[in-house]
């Protein structure tokens, strides 16, 4: 058989071989050459084994092998380069809360060279490591900071270090993709209260090929340090209510007070974010204009709340005064410090021409709070708080109103009007006088005689144990509403209590006494009105009365008052049954 060698030719130490179609010709060819190169050279044998195929065209198999130095053969090496960009800061970080803080723009490309035709195969992004440097202050906790990247937001370590998975993110040759990076607070409640730095660093990026699995180079280029980011948070003073009685936690609701009194009539809880603060001074406001109330309050006095101790006092001129602690009043981060403040009545009050009305405020430019640490004053937008304020009306004396504790059955069907609401009129520490009384009354299960309300079926008694005397009375009525006007007035002594009971006459339609029932309420008044007992009558006021505090006092001088804060009214809306004749 005639035979067929590969012919071997050596081009500058460069061995081609031209395949024969027969493989051990081709054995040999190769031995012969070795020979050769051995006598030539004196080169020893290469470690390299190859094993003649009978199909001379190469099929390389997809290695899951993770050798860095593996290529698959027709395939490109590829590398990726990653493009750093820090984010400049646009100011400091003054309000800690869980936003991100941009840091770097971070984008990456595979960049593989685009020579021959080769295939140059995907690249997959692995991880990203990023570390913390240069913190202090607020970032030493660096266990409460996080870095957001890519969708995935990862706490750092106690070395300042993280690592980030990109979770197999596919890069194709010539393709790139671009991730905010940002630096996040866990928790910003429990950040160190004082200011301080930081800077990041992006250490390095990993990544491979899709197919070969083979590590690919990733470049960093650009800037691979942040700017500095400083935390130079301002302390913030909240507040909620915090209404008192006494020392005691209790609603403050404004009223009517008398003489000499003293009373709490603000409150507020103050509390510190992010900083100890020291509260230097507090100016209370009063926010009724016309209300002349340097001439009828005495003395203003602020308490701490927790110890009953009075820290401050101070005296109204031209509706404010300023409170100034000595020492401060300290506020401990995350907690809070409880005030209450207290007035005192003037005693006796002027003349009752004064508008005798006030209601208490402070504002945020009205409190002088610093921080402790850095001794600078809180601006006005750090401090968010609110205080239980209500308005107040003064008196020489006091008058209270309430429905008496026992009321009784009435009858219907009667010539004459029944008893079907009984209340109490109690004087305070100097004499007083009513000028009208106002009632809403609502029958059920029995109607107004005649079908609707008539004043001549309308009576208001004075009651003195079992007795009921007629007073004498203007009575008017409307729908379901019932004014007894005084012709003068009615006198009510100091420290003493009066009963009254309100007649009506009622006609029955249900045929079951348990089903009938009257509800009445005495009526009130939201508005303050002053002046002569008529003048305050043409207002449509629903109770009138005076202090008699005017010299003189008559019906037609200025000590006349409306229904505005008087305790008691308006009532609760009472319901008396009536359980037969």
């Amino acid at each position: 058989m005639k035979k067929i060698y590969a012919i071997v030719v050596i081009l500058s130490g460069v061995l081609f071989i031209t395949p024969s179609s027969a493989s051990s010709d081709f054995a040999s060819a190769w031995k012969h050459w070795i020979q050769i190169r051995q006598s030539a050279f004196g080169a020893t044998t290469p470690s390299v084994s190859l094993t003649p195929s009978p199909n001379p065209v190469s099929r390389p198999a997809v290695s899951s092998s993770n050798t860095s130095h593996y290529v698959r053969p027709g395939v490109s090496q590829a590398f990726v380069t990653a493009r750093i960009t820090p984010i400049r800061p646009r100011e400091s970080v003054h309000t800690i809360t869980t936003n991100p803080i941009e840091v770097f723009t971070l984008g990456v490309e595979n960049t593989t060279a685009k020579t021959s035709t080769r295939f140059i195969e995907s690249v997959l992004l692995d991880e990203a490591t990023f570390r913390l440097y240069s913190n202090s202050g607020i970032a030493e906790d660096v266990q409460n900071l996080e870095l957001e990247i890519a969708g995935e937001t990862v706490s750092f370590d106690t070395n300042g270090r993280v690592t980030v998975q990109f979770h197999n993110v596919r890069l194709p040759r010539g393709e790139s993709l671009s991730f905010p990076v940002s630096i996040k607070i866990k928790d910003p409640n429990v950040v160190s209260h004082i200011p301080g730095t930081l800077r990041l660093r992006v250490d390095r990026m990993t990544a491979r090929g899709e197919l070969s699995q083979n590590v690919v180079s990733v470049q960093l280029r650009g800037t691979p340090n942040s700017y500095k980011i400083v935390f130079d948070p301002v302390s913030t003073l909240t507040g909620a209510n915090a209404s008192v009685s006494g020392n005691t936690y209790t609603h403050i609701s404004g009223g009517m007070l008398s003489a000499g009194e003293e009373a709490y009539v603000l409150a507020a809880n103050f509390s510190a974010s992010y900083d100890d603060l020291n509260i230097r001074e507090i100016t209370l406001r009063n926010t009724l204009t016309g209300s002349d109330i340097d001439s009828f309050i005495d003395r203003v006095s602020a308490r701490d709340l927790s110890t009953g101790k009075v820290i401050a006092t101070g005296r109204f001129s031209n509706g404010v005064v300023k409170l100034r602690f000595s020492p401060s009043v300290f506020v401990g981060r995350n907690q809070q410090a409880s005030l209450g403040f207290q007035v005192q009545v003037a005693d006796p009050l002027p003349q009752s021409s004064l508008d005798a009305r006030f209601q208490l405020d402070a504002f945020p430019a009205d409190v002088i709070v610093e921080s402790k640490t850095t001794g600078r004053e809180l601006p006005d937008s750090n401090k968010n708080f609110s205080v239980d304020s209500e308005p107040f009306s003064l008196s020489r004396g006091k008058m209270t109103i309430s429905p008496a504790g026992t009321q009784y059955s009435f009858a219907v069907g009667t010539d004459t009007p029944e008893t079907v609401f009984r209340f109490l009129v109690h004087g305070g520490p100097s004499n007083a006088a009513i000028g009208r009384i106002s009632f809403g009354v609502y029958p059920s299960g029995c109607i107004f005689d005649g079908g609707s309300l008539d004043p001549s079926d309308i009576e208001l008694v004075r009651i003195h144990g079992s007795q009921e005397y007629p007073e004498s009375a203007t009575i008017t009525a409307s729908g379901n509403t019932v004014i007894v006007d005084f012709p003068t007035e009615f006198y009510v002594s100091k420290n003493n209590s009066v009963q009254f009971g309100l007649r009506v006459k009622l006609d029955d339609i249900s045929g079951n006494a348990d089903a009938d029932s009257v509800a009445v309420k005495i009526l009130g008044d939201s508005v303050y009105a002053s002046g002569t007992l008529s003048s305050v009558r043409s207002t449509g006021s629903n109770f009138i009365w005076s202090d008699t505090s005017a010299r003189m006092h008559s019906v037609s001088t200025t000590d006349w008052v409306s229904g505005y804060l008087v305790s008691g009214i308006p009532s609760n809306t009472v319901v008396v049954k009536r359980f037969g004749n």
